[in-house]
């Protein structure tokens, strides 16, 4: 099928009839609204914005709208009795995020093996402690759960080495083995870049504290939510 672009004025903004199976193959993702924002006039950009969005749909591999898959086919795992390697992940593409998705995969972990069942996020006493970090040189940093997060009830942070600030949190919504984790913030946007790296971290494994009574590794597909493209007056 073929996208023909509308006109003003009886004069179109594009003559040629656009076969987007060849535009997809054409433009990479990362410069796909760059390019024809630049191209289109600005009182027709909501027009052709539209008509984009449906575009970038197809070459997204998430399942929701926004959501991007970060993590790979593999997923991400972490581990409750040391600090997770060998399943970091980068951002699918450069832009601006304001959410995480963690979608249980496999396994189980635990705070204290001897007086709880295994859980997918926490522990049987109700925390959770699965957070979501960006790993760097200079010094690792927890992006999510924060204080602003949505949902979120409870932040209990500390000191640690590896940058697993939150030790546990609490939300209204998820616990310890809800199925899936949304973290979401719109007031705190991050810019992120595909060269970054991310993990996923279980807080006391993270830290190597109290893991004498620890078990597990769990595993999990992550999701990005990026800020769609707005238009701008020329």
């Amino acid at each position: 099928f073929f996208f023909n672009f509308p006109h003003k004025n009886s004069r179109p903004y594009f003559s040629q009839q656009v076969n987007p199976a060849s535009l997809l193959l054409a433009l990479d993702r990362s410069i796909l609204l760059t390019a024809y924002k630049e191209y289109f006039a600005s009182d027709m950009c909501s027009v052709i914005l539209m008509i984009f969005a449906l575009l970038l749909q197809v070459i997204g591999s998430a399942a929701d709208e926004g959501w991007q898959l970060a993590s790979g086919t593999a997923g991400a795992c972490f581990s409750a009795t040391s600090f997770a390697t060998g399943y970091e992940f980068n951002a699918p593409y450069a832009g601006e995020i304001i959410g995480a998705k963690l979608v249980y995969r496999s396994g189980g972990v635990n705070c204290n093996s001897n007086q709880y069942p295994d859980s997918y996020w926490g522990c049987g006493n109700g925390h959770i402690y699965t957070e979501l970090i960006k790993e760097d040189a200079a010094g690792n940093a927890a992006l999510y759960p924060t204080s602003s997060t949505d949902t979120v009830t409870t932040v209990n942070t500390w000191d640690c080495a590896n940058g697993c600030t939150v030790s546990y949190w609490l939300s209204n919504t998820y616990h310890s083995n809800s199925n899936e984790i949304i973290f979401m913030d719109e007031n705190t946007p991050y810019v992120v870049d595909e060269s970054d790296i991310f993990s996923l971290q279980y807080s006391e494994g993270c830290c190597g504290v109290s893991t004498s009574d620890n078990a597990g590794e769990a595993c999990a597909d992550v999701y990005f939510y990026y800020i769609a493209a707005t238009c701008e007056e020329s």
